[in-house]
């Protein structure tokens, strides 16, 4: 469970560094 989180955070923190609107 713990490593399918780390996995989504990741993938989420991810995608919020590649997205251009971030602050």
């Amino acid at each position: 469970m713990s490593d399918s989180r780390k996995e989504i955070r990741r993938l989420r923190s991810e995608e919020w560094f590649n997205n251009p609107a971030h602050p």
